[in-house]
């Protein structure tokens, strides 16, 4: 898939069969550790328990007087012992004086006092064992930005929207601003939360009609923003109207709009949503779709929350390429979205390891629809589900229906009533049933409890159009993810069991 940004990574039992190579290596790294005296762990038993991994984020650009947050929530131990966290700052420029705050805990955070290269380390342990030590740079430059706050000379996003130039970066100062809307007509914007959230809400007002912000230059980024409660005549009022070119948001969240994310066509942008959150859209005028990409070339969403949507699709993508990974997209109690994911133009669509949910409520039976509007729009019509968790909790359903093209499921976990595949199509090593053995349903906690049938049941999933169908991350609350771990065959599902003591 075309994609114009690279976001950096985040981060059991013995089977009677003929040993999968990746449970053979863990054996072997077990006797050693045994053979070496590694002590007790709380998970692993006397004698095996497994040093912990630590993960850090990713080397990033920061700016002079930035609040930089560190992050080491992906970190993991393999027998599911609590960790520790120690966060040392190993480098830093001549004169600095900077000195990480809370240098013990998951998230920690330091001032960037001077330009210059910052390196990071950290180390995690469960008690006996301690990870290798991982590093991240941050490299800071000199903050040329533009400052908004009620205290600045831009006291409004809306004030910086008409005076910003290509490439700009600003900062908006944590608060609410209310009846504040914009459009950004720049290329190459950063358009950034600074010192906490920002939160956004309409209050009757939308820019030009149509959202809080209408975004009409090409490669925006936005980080931290809250868009929440834009209503229109029309009834399509966004939390972000998308009019112009390439597209990130990270962290961000669109809520109690009539749309939480509205795009147009846009046939040559690419668009990606890393850890934002769609929620509560409702609209009388129109159907309320959390997230609504038309004709572009690719949408991604990579650990996203996308939740009680009222009549409408919860995920709606017309791109030639869907990419929808490690997301949370579920009607919950008292959603009554139609489709869960709808694919009305067919394309490429590729969903990995993906908590999907249709509630009592919902509107339609089918979980995910793919091109029953239109086929051969694009140049491929294949859909591709691998390791997502699909459940119906309606009393009639149907988990995945496609109209025209291909659709291929593999490690699958589909609770619930109706058929898996209405279509053309293949299925290898999916579950159907309605006790695969949640820890909790009735709770939506969809993680797998201890004897579920899901447990080492697939097998190696392959690739599709080169991308990885085995799942990197398995969400956790809220738009996060953390790395997955199977300890022996592929479990079927969004989630890998936890290793047994």
């Amino acid at each position: 898939m075309s994609n114009p940004y690279t976001l950096p990574k985040r981060a059991r039992r013995p089977v009677w069969r003929p040993l999968h190579p990746r449970l053979t290596s863990l054996l072997l790294a077990l006797a050693a550790a045994c053979s070496a005296g590694n002590g007790t762990g709380s998970g692993g038993g006397p004698g095996n328990n497994r040093p912990p991994v630590a993960s850090a984020g990713g080397d990033r650009d920061v700016l002079l007087a930035d609040l930089v947050a560190l992050d080491g929530s992906a970190s993991h131990d393999p027998d599911g012992d609590p960790l520790r966290y120690r966060w040392t700052l190993r480098a830093r420029p001549v004169d600095s004086m900077a000195a990480i705050e809370e240098p013990a805990a998951a998230t920690a955070r330091f001032l960037v006092d001077r330009v210059g290269e910052y390196r990071v380390e950290l180390v995690v342990s469960d008690g006996i064992a301690t990870s290798d030590a991982v590093q991240v740079s941050l490299t800071a430059g000199p903050d040329d930005s533009l400052r908004v706050g009620p205290s600045r000379a831009l006291r409004s996003p809306s004030a910086a929207a008409n005076v910003v130039q290509d490439g700009d970066v600003v900062r908006i100062d944590a608060g609410v601003y209310r009846g504040d809307v914009a459009t950004w007509t720049r290329n190459d914007l950063r358009l950034v939360a600074s010192g906490g959230e920002v939160q956004l809400i309409a209050e009757g007002e939308a820019a030009q009609g149509k959202a809080i912000w209408v975004v009409a230059g090409s490669r925006t980024t936005i980080e931290g923003i809250t868009f929440d409660g834009c209503r229109v005549n029309d009834g399509n009022g966004a939390g972000v109207r998308l009019e112009g070119g390439a597209f990130l948001a990270r962290d961000c969240r669109f809520l109690r709009n009539q749309m939480g994310f509205l795009c147009g066509d846009l046939p040559q942008t690419d668009l990606v949503f890393e850890g934002c959150e769609f929620g509560w859209s409702q609209s009388d005028g129109a159907l309320a779709h959390g997230l609504y990409v038309n004709r572009a070339r690719s949408l991604e969403l990579r650990h996203c929350f996308v939740h009680d949507a009222s009549r409408g699709h919860l995920v709606k993508s017309r791109a030639a390429q869907t990419r929808i990974l490690w997301s949370r997209i579920v009607d919950l109690a008292a959603g009554s979205s139609s489709y869960t994911i709808d694919l009305p133009d067919g394309g490429l669509a590729i969903l990995v390891g993906n908590v999907i949910q249709k509630g009592v409520d919902s509107q339609n039976e089918t979980a995910v629809s793919f091109a029953e509007e239109h086929h051969g729009v694009h140049a491929t019509d294949e859909l591709v589900l691998a390791h997502n968790t699909v459940v119906i909790d309606r009393r009639s359903g149907a988990f995945v229906y496609a109209a025209h093209g291909t659709a291929r499921l593999v490690n699958n976990v589909f609770c619930g009533p109706g058929p898996v595949l209405t279509g053309a199509g293949s299925q290898q090593d999916n579950l159907q049933s309605q006790t695969p053995g949640f820890v909790d349903r009735a709770a939506f906690d969809y993680r797998l409890g201890t004897g579920s049938p899901a447990i080492d049941a697939g097998l190696p999933p392959g690739l599709a159009h080169g991308v990885a169908l085995s799942p990197a991350f398995e969400y956790r609350d809220v738009a996060a993810c953390v790395a997955r771990v199977d300890g022996g065959a592929a479990d079927l599902g969004a989630f890998a069991a936890a290793i047994a003591p």
